[in-house]
């Protein structure tokens, strides 16, 4: 859990634990759940409530700002925006709020008096003076005709963009959304922060793909493995994530994926582990195989059989069950390629010469809670050779029924005896 609660007592009751959260002197946020009784305490820096993400008008002068997740307060609400330059200032305004989309928002007119690149701090406060959401963003200005490179102030996200990907010049925003726009899918976690990129007059894709990189540390991962990481993109529709898969630059700790939607993009730990064996990182022990040009496996030149084995895949969180194990691979006449799921600790085979997609279901977690891949790759002449290009294996997250109620009122005071 990210730095999102104030002080959260959990209670026994019953035999069902309940759960008081503060994180407001405006808002409660009450949770029930099955589970062992605990208490704890966990400090917050309140800035981590509304999701945060703003929209350019088309002659770049404007700026809409949206702030979600908060429900209905019953305190006014007030947008503030600073505009950093030769001459900085700020202009602050109260919101309105969209029982639609349950969202507070405003626009501010003629906030922008350049065309250039403009940054600046959006924060999202209360008449307590509460600060439910702040967020450094950046305004570029982009020419239709030129191709752009933007990258955000704190080095962790890329988007590079093709000439003539917008009909006409074009304003791109780009800013933390301070809190993510939802709750991360079963089994995910947010790697570093989500951001929203927003085009000029809500222009939802690009006529061009544009090539998108996020940046991470990975002291971030602890204990996951970086063949987890996915690129996931907010679908508002539907209000959920997508997985884009990626690909993954790992010597330069990002992954990459050309999109077209003007939305939020995070990384994120998922249920998948997954190898497009672009470099060796997922392989543990190779016999007679190389990496070849393109990110696939092959057999050494002159050699007719030969095996590797990938790293032992470890869910980070309790999961239900096993799912799958999919491949990706090229088999020529004369030659052949078997893949084969071992233990992930003892290298006992569970499943020989499986198909892509086979089901894994058979295997008990609890007894082997992680797994190794194997593949045998062989020819009956050296001049051919089957080829690995992917392979993944996926899981089914143990997701707990978590019934959720927003209570709202002034304050919530506990005692214990």
């Amino acid at each position: 859990m990210r730095k999102w609660i104030l002080n959260q007592q959990v209670l026994r009751l019953g035999g069902i634990c309940l759960t008081l959260v503060i994180l407001t002197s405006a808002m409660i946020l009450v949770t029930t759940r099955s589970g062992e009784a605990s208490t704890y305490t966990t400090g917050l820096n309140t800035m981590d409530l509304a999701t945060l993400y703003a929209i350019p008008s088309s002659d770049g002068t404007s700026l809409y700002i949206a702030a979600g997740r908060l429900g209905q307060l019953a305190v006014p609400v007030y947008a503030n925006a600073t505009v950093q330059g030769p001459t900085s200032y700020e202009r602050s305004h109260t919101m309105s709020y969209d029982s639609v989309s349950g969202e507070y928002t405003h626009t501010f007119e003629g906030l922008f008096i350049s065309r250039t690149t403009l940054e600046g701090t959006i924060r999202i406060t209360t008449t307590t003076t509460s600060i439910l959401g702040s967020s450094r963003y950046i305004r570029y200005y982009v020419p239709h005709t030129t191709p752009a490179d933007l990258l955000f102030s704190d080095g962790r996200l890329r988007l590079l963009i093709s000439a003539n990907s917008a009909i006409t010049d074009a304003y791109v925003l780009i800013m933390p959304t301070n809190m993510p726009p939802g709750d991360p899918p079963p089994g995910h976690q947010l790697i570093g922060q989500a951001y929203a990129i927003r085009a000029s007059d809500g222009l939802a894709e690009s006529v061009k793909p544009m090539l998108l990189r996020i940046y991470y540390d990975p002291a971030w991962l602890g204990s996951a493995d970086p063949h987890m990481l996915s690129l996931m993109a907010w679908d508002a529709g539907a209000r959920q994530w997508i997985d884009l898969g990626g690909t993954p630059f790992f010597d330069w700790f990002y992954l990459s994926q050309m999109v077209r939607r003007f939305t939020t993009y995070a990384l994120m730990t998922t249920t998948t582990w997954r190898d497009t064996l672009d470099d060796i990182s997922g392989l543990v022990e190779r016999h007679n195989v190389h990496l070849a040009y393109g990110g696939k496996l092959e057999l050494v030149s002159g050699t007719t059989s030969g095996w590797a084995t990938s790293v032992p895949i470890t869910p980070t969180e309790d999961f239900a069950t096993w799912e799958r194990v999919t491949y990706s691979a090229t088999v020529l006449a004369g030659t052949t390629l078997t893949v084969s799921v071992l233990d992930g600790q003892t290298g006992e085979v569970l499943l020989s010469d499986v198909a892509s997609r086979a089901t894994l279901a058979a295997i008990d977690p609890t007894t082997h809670p992680s797994l190794r891949l194997q593949v045998t790759l062989a020819t009956d002449t050296p001049d051919k050779t089957p080829s690995l290009e992917e392979w993944e294996v996926k899981w089914i997250p143990y997701t707990p029924h978590i019934p959720r109620t927003r209570v709202y009122m002034p304050m919530l005071m506990i005692r214990q005896e």
